[in-house]
């Protein structure tokens, strides 16, 4: 196994001198040789944290100095920790300046082999400002990750009398690093190097400890698979099994939803207990059922499930959406997996359990069990969305009323088609412009990351990940069945992938509905137009804060011409403040100066629609220019502001009702 004696030879990272000694004198004959001041750390495979057990002694200049630190340090760790091993004390050159870190590396069961950057020493835990990636990994993915660090500003740029470090060298000396785990992955479960310390072009690794796998170590490496899922979506006979009459009942209200609200295929409810149920003829089973049957919905108990995934492979139906509750959740962690082994075995994709399945805005395919006198369904359009939990999915939908939707899956526990089956279907999928997922945990994670990396080239992917604190995911786990994880992880992953990520459904919805209108943009650079300054005043606050956008400065031609149209109250700089009296023709103008103004790449306009002079012909200037550059609007209000917003919406122009909305969707035409 390797050890820091060994890491410049075999992999070319840098050591300080050191030489092991088992007694004082030994140690000061160590010293001597590699020159004063020196450190001396405990030689032990079974310590993680030498410092805490009193392990180290740094800047130790002279030879008695030596011999008290030597024999301190065996004390001390003896007194604290029972039944130690020592492998004598480590004589180390004294490394006196430069910044450390810390690099890490562990197989985690989720993701598989991943790689951590962040600040180290003794503070790591403290200030946590670390960073994930996925490996293997590429020299541009670390410069992505340095520049994600808290501190890359003051390790690039040097701090007081410490260096600035070489952005090559670092780069290069953790693609090292990323190299030497991907080898010893195969001996070891995880390892960390804390600190190594940077300077200039140069580094030094201080301390490297790691840890063997007491069992194999694996993860779930399986691939997407979007074999037959165009069916939840496009089938032209359904069946309903758990259909009834009674409007109050999930069986009733989905088959309502099915035959009276815009789907045109057959749709046969299965229930022995009815002849005719809503003027459809009702069949025991679907073995009853002579014409050919696309998909099945399931509504009755979920220990039914098996025996009806039987009959399924007997009548060649191959999809299954399993709205029933009663699966890991409460803890039937085994019926689901005979349910998921039945599946695999017959070829039959299972979307579910304890889902609301899905909705498609083209064909109208609804398996929600949600009336449309207690929900609004929305029109159809290019955004599609992947949501582990229902009840946010449904919020997602309504609030997405006047824009549209594409396909809408609501996947629940998962027991067959998850998250990374779907980003790819909808990847290939040409009524989806835009992928949005919420999601809460992950059981596989490589596949999502690998279904995720792969659609951005094509269109862009929005992630909401919740359950990110420890309360959340305990929650997580009795709702769903899911241990959430590492949000870092999970984040760094997404990164990688280069997701688009926001903090909230809000976010979720507004970045969506963005990317829908807009390609990405071409640069980070804003300008604010309004005839109210409140909001915008907020929103640079969030812009500073956020480090994303950028706000802009307009050419000086720009300035001069608005100034010489404008009145003398306009104020005429970023942002451009037309005032309570602005009106249409000078919005236009704003607007068309910065569209002609090659420092601007992104147009945000707030609205305060109380003002009289803003008219409905807002909308169609508004339409005239969004081909020209991104135009990202807000605006807060009740009544008449939610009449005009309907009014922007409906000429497709993207228009958010609060601060945070608006910088959101501006932010995420950013993506990579």
């Amino acid at each position: 196994m390797i050890n820091t004696l060994d890491l410049e030879k075999k992999y070319g990272l840098m050591s300080p001198k050191s030489i092991i000694a088992n007694t004082d004198e030994d140690a000061v004959l160590a010293a001597q040789k590699i020159g004063f001041p020196v450190a001396l750390k405990i030689g032990s495979t079974n310590i993680l944290h030498k410092t805490d057990l009193g392990g180290v002694q740094l800047n130790l200049k002279t030879e008695d100095e030596v011999r008290r630190g030597y024999k301190q340090i065996i004390e001390s760790v003896k007194n604290k920790k029972e039944n130690v091993q020592i492998n004598g004390v480590l004589v180390q050159e004294m490394i006196s300046e430069g910044f450390e870190l810390i690099v890490g590396f562990s197989k985690n069961p989720v993701f598989g082999p991943c790689i951590m950057v962040g600040m180290g020493g003794i503070l790591t835990e403290v200030f946590q400002d670390i960073v994930f990636r996925l490996l293997p990994i590429t020299r541009d993915e670390i410069n992505r990750m340095i520049d994600d660090l808290k501190f890359s500003g003051i390790l690039l740029s040097g701090y007081r009398d410490i260096q600035a470090v070489n952005r090559e060298m670092l780069v290069e000396v953790i693609y090292k690093i990323s190299k030497m785990a991907m080898e010893l992955g195969f001996y070891i479960e995880s390892f960390d190097i804390n600190p190594i310390v940077v300077w200039s072009d140069k580094h030094r690794i201080l301390d490297f400890k790691f840890v063997k796998p007491e069992k194999e170590n694996t993860f779930n490496d399986e691939k997407p698979n979007i074999a037959k899922l165009d069916k939840f979506f496009n089938a032209k006979s359904i069946a309903l099994i758990g259909a009834t009459d009674s409007k109050d009942r999930i069986g009733g209200i989905i088959l309502d939803n099915l035959i009276n609200h815009g789907y045109k295929g057959k749709v046969y409810p299965i229930n022995p207990k009815y002849n005719k149920i809503m003027e459809l003829k009702s069949y025991p089973s679907i073995l009853e059922v002579d014409e050919k049957i696309d998909m099945i919905i399931v509504c009755v108990a979920l220990g039914q499930v098996p025996e009806i995934l039987k009959q399924c492979k007997s009548k060649n139906i191959y999809n299954v959406i399993i709205i029933s509750a009663g699966g890991k959740e409460v803890g039937n962690l085994e019926l689901e997996k005979n349910i998921k082994s039945l599946a695999s075995e017959y070829g039959i994709r299972v979307i579910g359990c304890n889902c609301l399945g899905v909705f498609d805005g083209h064909t109208r395919i609804d398996t929600m069990f949600q009336p449309y006198d207690h929900m609004n369904r929305p029109k159809s359009g290019c955004i599609s969305l992947i949501s582990q939990s229902g009840t946010v999915g449904i919020s997602y939908l309504e609030l997405l009323d006047n824009w549209g939707i594409s396909k809408f899956i609501s996947y629940g526990n998962r027991i067959d088609v998850d998250e990374g089956d779907l980003i790819s279907f909808l990847e290939k999928d040409p009524l989806t412009k835009v992928i949005a997922v919420y999601m809460e945990g992950l059981e596989k994670g490589r596949k999502f990351f690998e279904a995720a990396k792969k659609a951005v080239s094509k269109k862009p992917v929005v992630v909401y990940k919740a359950g990110r604190s420890k309360h959340v995911s305990e929650a997580a786990i009795s709702h769903t069945g899911f241990f959430v994880g590492t949000y870092n992880l999970i984040k760094g992953a997404m990164d990688q992938a280069n997701v688009v990520q926001v903090d909230s459904l809000e976010g979720l919805i507004s970045s969506s509905k963005a990317l829908s209108a807009y390609p990405r943009a071409k640069g980070n650079k804003v300008l604010l137009i309004t005839n109210g300054a409140g909001a915008t005043i907020q929103s640079i606050d969030k812009i500073v804060e956020e480090r994303k956008l950028e706000m802009s400065k307009l050419s000086d031609s720009s300035l001069t011409k608005l100034n010489s149209i404008f009145p003398k109250h306009v104020i005429v700089g970023n942002p451009i403040d037309l005032t309570g009296t602005g009106t249409n023709e000078q919005y236009e103008t704003a607007i068309k100066t910065a569209v002609n103004d090659h420092n601007i790449d992104i147009i945000m306009v707030w609205f305060v629609f109380q003002c009289k002079l803003i008219t409905p012909d807002i909308s169609l200037i508004l339409k005239k220019y969004m081909k020209e550059k991104p135009i990202i609007c807000g605006a807060i209000g009740a009544d008449h502001t939610h009449k005009m917003r309907k009014l922007l919406e409906k000429e497709g122009v993207p228009i958010f009702c609060s601060v945070e909305e608006w910088v959101s969707a501006a932010s995420s035409l950013l993506f990579q």
